[in-house]
């Protein structure tokens, strides 16, 4: 298949993409000191103009089941694009021809769209330490903004890349770092003449922070300046806490700016990318997440955010956190999901992405181990992350999985955390700091492993889950994008239950979504009313398995529910 390069009409429209990302960029005032404080302040409002989230766009995206991938730690296939140093115990190896030809094994698992960390080239600075040599394998302290890294391989082969995942149907997302650079990333401006600010300050060794509102024009040229040269469809912002809400704003509306801009061929269709841009920040509070990344009506930061709150809730109920905390009750659950009373609610505009690891968290594998609750050779390890998964699944709105979460994979060896701010760089150099640990490498199944043989079946088994589970996501719309009520089952509303339940309904559908929390067999029951019909329900399908559930005489439902077993029930008959 031939490689994409923008069009005669993607060209031609590049120039009303810029002129319109300068006209979006107007604003005066500075930062003095790039530190990003004030984030969720009303009092800079006047710095940037308002951008409201496009309703109509980000309902479109709830169906959104991302794969994010960590580049440089992935799959090794190109011999002349190597890192060989980084953060994490992987090669270092990882290159684009490595992603391209795992497209097939990434389709597999009924995803829709990839994530890729930032192609964007290091270049290495005199004097700079093997730290910051291993700092510049993960894309995220960027010098050239406009270039892919040549040590994880070419601008054809990106789009290659793009091209093969559009026509399995898979949406692109590239990852950015937009509130901090290397030191000599002014060196390398942007196609208008761009420069980033030299006057932010320090961030890490050689590298310091971005001035907003100085650098708002420069990174709405690089966001958009990937859409229309390579036809990405949406970026998502590392610590995007580090811009101002109003510059996220602005900087949302260059990419669908952009995105609206360009056409392409999508698994047979004409169609404009997505122009969908998610926030990453480091907040385990429903309040602050709000604050920092989606403002309000007056101020709109961003639309989407990864939902650090429900991350947590998920792996303190079916392991423990990377602090050593495990709460394993329905609470926990209603907590994380938004749906206990007095929860905090996000803005009635945001669609927050769901997530259980990242490149920064550990992998949930390894806080089984952590936790002394199961290892890999426990058929509890293998129950415990299915049930986090279809927990997960059940949460309207985007999703997304992290490369080789779908095999439950962990790093051999380690489990205690590594305190690496006094073991003298053990950590670092083995790769067990908690920041990176996650970032191993990658098995494909028909790349560079064979997981068909015995020893991988229970891999194997857990990956076909994840892909039924994606499945079943992307026909059941109460699913993806369905209210979320908190059901009454037995005495599991109380805060030490253990059977965590949840309605899903979107319109007349309704799907009721049921986990046991415990290593002991349930049976739990409740009423037809729980399920708010208008009509009594009498019959419930399971989703999976596709067994009936059949209401008492008295109109109540009894369901038996295994250790960490999930059971999606859908209202039939109505």
């Amino acid at each position: 298949m031939q490689a994409v390069r923008p069009t005669a009409t993607m060209t031609s429209r590049a120039a009303a993409v810029v002129l319109a990302v300068t006209l979006v960029a107007c604003g005066g005032g500075t930062d003095i000191d790039g530190s990003g404080e004030g984030i969720g302040n009303r009092g800079e409002a006047e710095l940037y103009s308002a951008y409201a989230c496009d309703v109509e766009r980000y309902a479109s995206v709830r169906d959104l089941r991302m794969y994010q991938i960590v580049l440089e730690a992935f799959v090794d296939r190109d011999t002349t694009a190597n890192y060989n140093v980084g953060l994490g115990s992987s090669e270092h190896r990882g290159d684009l021809q490595g992603v391209i030809e795992s497209l097939d094994y990434i389709e597999s698992l009924g995803v829709n769209a990839i994530s890729l960390s930032p192609v964007f080239e290091s270049i290495a600075m005199p004097g700079q330490s093997f730290f910051v040599d291993r700092r510049d394998a993960t894309g995220y302290f960027a010098s050239n903004y406009f270039t892919v890294d040549p040590n994880f391989g070419t601008p054809e082969q990106l789009r290659l890349l793009v091209d093969e995942a559009h026509a399995r149907g898979l949406y692109v997302f590239l990852d950015g770092a937009f509130g901090h650079f290397k030191n000599n990333a002014a060196a390398y401006p942007s196609p208008e003449g761009l420069s980033v600010s030299t006057t932010g300050a320090t961030e890490g060794e050689f590298s310091r922070r971005a001035v907003y509102p100085e650098d708002l024009a420069f990174f709405q040229s690089v966001a958009s300046y990937w859409i229309t040269e390579f036809g990405i469809d949406g970026w998502r912002l590392d610590r995007a806490d580090q811009i101002p809400l109003g510059a996220l704003g602005e900087i949302r509306q260059a990419v669908e700016i952009a995105s609206d801009s360009v056409d392409y061929d999508f698994a047979g269709t004409q169609s404009n990318p997505l122009g969908f841009v998610v926030g990453d920040v480091y907040e385990a509070n429903r309040e602050s997440l709000s604050a920092a990344l989606y403002g309000d009506i007056d101020q709109p930061g961003l639309c989407s955010a990864f939902d650090i709150p429900l991350r947590n809730a998920l792996v303190q109920s079916f392991a423990i956190d990377e602090s050593g905390l495990t709460i394993p009750t329905a609470e926990n659950l209603r907590i994380g999901f938004g749906i206990e009373n007095g929860s905090f609610q996000y803005p009635d505009f945001a669609v927050p992405t769901a997530f259980i690891t990242n490149h920064e968290r550990v992998r949930l594998g390894d806080l089984l181990q952590r936790g002394n609750i199961a290892e890999p050779v426990d058929p509890e390890y293998w129950q415990r992350i299915g049930a986090a998964y279809e927990t997960l699944a059940a949460n309207s709105g985007p999703s997304s999985l992290y490369y080789n979460e779908e095999i439950g994979a962990e790093l051999d060896g380690f489990d205690t955390r590594v305190d690496c701010t006094n073991d003298g760089g053990i950590g670092l150099s083995a790769g067990t700091c908690d920041d990176f640990v996650s970032r191993t490498q990658a098995r494909i199944d028909g790349v560079n492993i064979d997981l068909g043989i015995p020893q991988y079946e229970e891999e194997q088994a857990l990956r076909t889950a994840v892909a039924e589970l994606n499945t079943l996501r992307s026909q059941e719309p109460a699913l993806y994008r369905g209210t979320a009520t908190a059901m009454t089952v037995d005495e599991t509303t109380s805060s030490t239950g253990r059977v965590f339940s949840v309605l899903k309904s979107d319109g007349t559908d309704r799907v009721a979504y049921l986990v046991n929390l415990s290593n002991t067999p349930r049976t739990v029951g409740f009423s037809a009313g729980a399920l708010l019909t208008a009509t009594p329900a009498t019959l419930l399908r399971d989703l999976q398995s596709g067994a009936p559930e059949s209401a008492d005489a008295n109109g109540n439902f009894n369901v038996s529910l295994d250790p960490y077993e999930g059971r999606f029930l859908k209202v039939d008959g109505l």
